[in-house]
């Protein structure tokens, strides 16, 4: 998909994050999260800085920092994620609730 659209593309960035999600469930964590900084590397681009794919993306990282006992990498990135999604969903999303919900339980147990 890169040499079709180019190496900075949406498109590549959420194909990183598929395989990201892939890896996800696959419990292979260090590779699922390689992908979605690779997904990462191209949202932080003024273009799509705040789309929600990169809060998408920066959920996925969140959680595997969660999974991976990295408390503060994970509080860090799911509270952009959520700041992204609220912007672009609305308070009464629930991925944006979810998230919040999320957040506010990590903050109490740290």
């Amino acid at each position: 998909r890169a040499k079709q659209q180019g190496k900075k593309s949406l498109a590549v960035a959420m194909s990183y994050n598929s395989i990201g999600d892939i890896f996800t469930d696959q419990k292979s964590y260090e590779k699922a999260l390689k992908n979605y900084e690779l997904a990462d590397e191209i949202l932080r681009d003024e273009t799509y800085i705040d789309h929600p794919t990169r809060g998408r993306t920066l959920l996925g990282m969140g959680e595997i920092y969660l999974k991976q006992g990295k408390t503060k990498d994970a509080l860090n990135n799911l509270k952009k994620a959520h700041k992204i999604l609220l912007n672009s969903h609305g308070k009464e999303h629930p991925d944006v609730i979810s998230l919040k919900k999320t957040i506010e339980k990590i903050e109490v147990e740290v």
